[in-house]
């Protein structure tokens, strides 16, 4: 929650006409993040000195995102907006922040703005927005948001997911037993019904956050970012927000890969594995060589979350639980943030989303919800649960 309170909006979106499309994509993916955002298509009414409007829409918004291609460049209006946000946070203690999004080209005259480039870097402004990638888009608004979130009052909690890639996963001899089980990969897809190496690699991606646990259609970044924004609709005073572990973790000189893997020594940590990927060497070298010192972390959360989907009479039974005694089901997988209930040490194996969203929000909760001077949360939570 932003300590300043005095804007209006949290963001202006300033565009073209030709970039409706994009923007008002822009404008419903960061309502989704609980900002307030001024576009003008949704917020001047009929009949309004529309001109004086938007000048004054400018000056309460907090931050300025402009969506840049061709056609902007050519604006005379975009280049009024923008003038007029700047005279506005020309000051020393104005954090306010200007961002292009760039669809195309590259603005010259501003190059010591920050750039999202993103979308321009991937060609896909031609190909139109319904066509954009989900991956893309996500990754893209990430960068937004932690562009215009950096001054606010939030808990920062690092974040590893330990898993591999498509391309690694394809490389990778599924027939070989590894030195530490005589169990090959082949053996285990067997065991949990993955046909072949190619149905598992479905569900892997370019980037290790697009990895699928549970057989699943969202990725493992995706199922975050959806508890992130529970998690915050419940705290009262303050936002917190996955940090990842950056590529230096995987970078091949180990001091530069050992200085990154120390963030997970900080007060609040999640380690996430996949069990699959243990089959990686390079994940098994980082496990062994970078990682003992986090697991000694007493406020750290490691968990490792299942490659398959549970057979459906375990989702049935769940139902039935949910169904005819929601008291117990709220206990596990509902728990509110700023209770101290004892139930809060209840612990689950991590097969589905319900249960990540149970251990992370119980591991969250001491931390974001419930005052530090509640006697009745020391006595029931460690950071982690019992």
């Amino acid at each position: 929650m932003r300590e300043t309170t005095h804007y209006k909006y949290d963001v202006f979106i300033s565009y073209t006409r030709e970039d409706e499309d994009w923007a008002e994509k822009l404008n419903q993916s960061l309502k989704e993040k609980k900002l307030e955002v001024f576009m003008d298509r949704h917020r001047l009414q009929a009949g309004t000195k529309w001109e004086s409007n938007l000048l004054e829409s400018i000056d309460n918004s907090n931050h300025m995102i402009i969506l840049w291609s061709n056609h902007t460049r050519d604006s005379d209006w975009v280049r009024r907006e923008m003038a007029r946000f700047e005279r506005r946070i020309d000051t020393p203690e104005d954090d306010s922040k200007m961002l292009f999004l760039l669809l195309e080209g590259q603005n010259n005259a501003y190059t010591s703005i920050q750039m999202v480039t993103q979308l321009r870097d991937a060609g896909v402004y031609d190909l139109g927005v319904k066509m954009i990638d989900a991956n893309l888009w996500r990754d893209t608004l990430q960068v937004i948001m932690q562009a215009i979130r950096s001054g606010d009052r939030f808990i920062s909690i690092p974040v590893l997911i330990l898993t591999t890639t498509r391309d690694r996963l394809d490389q990778l001899d599924t027939s070989r037993k590894s030195p530490y089980s005589s169990m090959t990969l082949d053996n285990l897809l067997t065991e949990i019904r993955i046909d072949s190496k190619q149905d598992l690699i479905e569900f892997y991606g370019d980037e290790r956050n697009h990895w699928r646990p549970f057989c699943g259609s969202d990725d493992v970044q995706t199922l975050l970012d959806r508890i992130q924004t529970k998690i915050n609709q419940q705290a009262s005073n303050v936002e917190f927000r996955w940090e990842p572990i950056g590529e230096d973790f995987w970078s091949n000189d180990m001091d530069v890969a050992r200085n990154e893997a120390k963030k997970l020594l900080k007060d609040l940590s999640l380690i996430i594995i996949d069990p699959i990927a243990l089959f990686d060497p390079e994940i098994r070298e980082r496990l062994k060589d970078l990682l003992p010192n986090c697991f000694e972390n007493e406020h750290g959360l490691v968990i490792a979350l299942m490659p398959f989907a549970l057979p459906a009479p375990f989702f049935h039974m769940r139902d039935v639980i949910k169904n005819m005694a929601r008291l117990i089901y709220d206990r596990v997988y509902e728990l509110p943030l700023q209770s101290s209930s004892p139930y809060a040490h209840f612990d689950i194996n991590v097969a589905d989303e319900a249960d990540l969203n149970h251990v992370l929000v119980r591991a969250c909760r001491s931390k974001i919800g419930i005052p530090a001077s509640s006697s009745s949360a020391s006595r029931y939570l460690g950071m982690w649960g019992n």
